[in-house]
């Protein structure tokens, strides 16, 4: 347990239970209607009616109503569970706590009893230079099966990531919110002149946001600007998971900001592009600092161009690191074809050879366009090439790729140019399948007894 955490729990018991205000608050703001088909049965005061439209409020009590689609019509009981998120403001941190609120109703009768239930499951303290720490109730064997899958007669732990309990792995900060309360803010949001109401984003989505805004340092000069989604994003692709990214990404952005880049309303695709554009030019080494990069003025046509520069630059160390594999595999390609190196198979104005080395399977690969180069260690496959010529070392013309089988001694594929059917396919595997004999006997010889064979 490190320092942030031991001052997290010290200030967790400092902030004790709910208050009986929070309490009343959070039981009388989430309440559910429970709807089957047309039919809607409010889990609050029990009243149930027919409509067709999804209401706002329960007609007879008057509470806020969160629609939930249910399989079945509620005739005997009700019962229900939903998470709020409450916000506010303790000792220069930001805390996020989840409750748990369950809607337990009965008729009995002829009278319906309620009964509501609201645990603190789960909390999240948020500090004012990035600190970011969550706490959180221990999780029953099988939390699949309930859905509250916290024990609310647990104590509260740190949880650092991911728990896996069982079959079954469950995140406790993946939990589906369908209210949001915000009691007090630091002044960090003042100052980026976000209030109380938060009507940026949908309950799921506020968490991350009030999440953003206390990690990014950026924060003000986006949501000032209009572009509260790109917060988000940032937040979301991990823009800032290190001190060298957080920097050269906050200069692009003082970049974009002061040449008017970010329209309003951009859609979010926009935003997720602007930030792998930015992860571009720094794996480029490209200057982050100018805008004819950071902003430009036809944004697709420069993310297109970075987007197929840095596939060949990939591409290339692919095959850099593909072939000094090979290389280093090559004694061992030798070891498994030492049988076959001799042989050659010639027909009218046709030679067929086998791949001798690791060059001739790479160069095989470039001219004929296929990826004859992964099968270098396939001990049960023999690759061979077909040219026209009779040298084959200098052919007029690259015909075909093949591959025997060695088990079953039967041409499995056998391809042109970019794995296309050749004009030449039915003479070569006439040629093969008249020599197959010859293979078998190869492959079933041993090194020491093996001779130049050349058929012609």
């Amino acid at each position: 347990m490190n320092k942030i955490e031991k001052e997290v729990l010290k200030l967790h018991d400092q902030l004790g239970e709910m208050t009986y205000r929070q309490f009343w608050t959070i039981a009388t703001q989430t309440t559910v209607v429970q709807r089957f088909k047309n039919h809607n049965t409010c889990t609050h005061c029990g009243h149930q009616w027919e409509s067709d439209d999804e209401e706002k409020r329960c007609p007879m009590c008057g509470f806020k109503a969160i629609p939930h689609k249910s399989n079945r019509r509620m005739r005997v009981k009700v019962d229900n569970v939903e998470f709020t998120l409450l916000v506010q403001a303790f000792k220069g941190w930001q805390v996020l706590r989840l409750f748990a609120v369950r809607n337990f109703g009965r008729w009995f009768n002829g009278i319906y009893r309620t009964s509501v239930y609201v645990d603190e499951v789960r909390q999240q303290w948020l500090g004012a230079n990035g600190e970011n720490c969550m706490l959180s109730r221990r999780l029953s064997a099988y939390p699949y099966f309930n859905r509250n899958p916290f024990k609310t007669d647990s104590s509260f732990i740190v949880r650092r990531n991911m728990r896996n309990y069982g079959y079954y792995s469950f995140n406790v900060a993946d939990i589906n919110i369908h209210n949001v309360i915000i009691q007090s803010l630091v002044d960090r949001f003042r100052y980026c002149g976000i209030n109380k109401k938060c009507e940026y984003f949908s309950p799921n989505l506020v968490e991350e946001f009030i999440s953003a805004v206390m990690v990014t340092r950026m924060s003000e000069p986006i949501i000032k600007s209009g572009n509260a989604e790109l917060l988000l994003v940032i937040y979301e692709r991990r823009c800032f998971e290190n001190n060298k990214t957080q920097g050269q990404m906050e200069a692009a952005l003082k970049v974009a900001l002061r040449h008017g880049f970010f329209r309003k309303n951009m859609t979010r695709m926009k935003y997720i592009d602007w930030c792998d554009h930015i992860r571009m030019l720094i794996e480029l080494g490209l200057d982050i600092h100018s805008p004819h990069y950071v902003a430009p003025s036809d944004f697709d046509a420069q993310h297109r161009l970075l987007s197929n520069r840095l596939s060949k630059i990939r591409e290339a160390e692919r095959k850099k690191r593909e072939r000094e594999q090979a290389i280093a595999d090559e004694k061992n390609f030798i070891k498994m074809r030492k049988k076959f190196l001799d042989l050659v198979i010639m027909g009218e104005n046709i030679t067929i050879m086998p791949l001798h080395n690791i060059d001739e399977f790479f160069e095989e690969g470039d001219k004929m366009h296929n990826c004859v180069g992964s099968y270098r260690n396939k001990w049960s496959s023999l690759i061979l090439s077909a040219r026209i010529g009779k040298d084959w070392y200098n052919p007029e013309q690259r015909v075909m790729t093949i591959e025997v089988d060695l088990s079953q001694y039967k041409v499995v594929q056998a391809r042109g140019c970019g794995n296309q059917m050749s004009d030449y396919n039915d003479v070569v595997l006439k040629l093969m399948n008249d020599n197959m004999g010859l293979i078998k006997k190869l492959n079933e010889s041993k090194c020491e007894e093996n001779i130049n064979v050349r058929i012609a």
